[in-house]
């Protein structure tokens, strides 16, 4: 399965159907052509009534999102869920919402060594250490008037780090915030769909 944001929105491509719960506000097409596809996903994003568009392909999922990422230009990031020893959690706050830290991968540099990168330069905390990988996600957003796919690396994080956390203002992130579970679950109202969705693989 692959799953990509768009706002508060999300295309979804999968196997089957089987235990999907469908509600009024999804939309549900079979394997399509690659015109259909660009022509469903436009169509998709202008109607407000609808929240996912699953698209359905028995044998060729995996070929059916390389063709539905070919439509945007593409970027890498990379960034991390930090916890610390009094098991709290690591946010940031970015152009109104509560995000996770992560940034643009440098040429060549490994997904895992881009994270811990760019959770070190947008919290101010070193010595991070990753526990695991977890999912990718994807998201689409205009820039100067073309549109991106960005596929995110996301690993779980820990650190033994005392030190006082420090936003990196250039980047825009006002606010740098460890927080327990009850502070979460409130930050949590105000996030991008594709952050919330991640929290489900983790354990609190």
């Amino acid at each position: 399965m692959y799953k990509v944001f768009i706002n508060n929105k999300a295309v979804v491509f999968i196997e089957d159907m089987n235990n999907l719960q469908v509600s009024e506000n999804d939309r549900i097409l079979k394997l399509i052509s690659a015109k259909e596809l660009f022509a469903e996903f436009e169509e998709f994003i202008k109607d407000d009534s609808k929240t996912n568009l699953y698209i359905i392909s028995e044998k060729n999922v995996e070929k059916l999102f390389k063709i539905f990422t070919s439509f945007f230009n593409k970027i890498e990031a990379a960034g991390g869920i930090l916890r610390n020893a009094a098991n709290k959690i690591m946010l940031i706050y970015r152009y109104d919402k509560w995000d996770l830290p992560k940034g643009k991968m440098k040429k060549n540099e490994e997904p895992d060594n881009a994270a811990i990168r760019e959770v070190m330069e947008e919290t101010g905390i070193s010595d991070i250490k990753i526990i695991k990988k977890l999912p990718c996600t994807y998201h689409i957003y205009t820039l100067k008037g073309e549109r991106i796919i960005k596929k995110t690396y996301w690993y779980k994080m820990f650190t033994e780090s005392m030190q006082t956390p420090v936003p990196q203002t250039e980047e825009g992130i006002t606010d740098v915030r460890w927080m327990n579970k009850q502070e979460i679950t409130k930050a949590l109202k105000n996030t991008y769909r594709s952050i919330f969705e991640l929290f489900r693989f983790i354990s609190q």
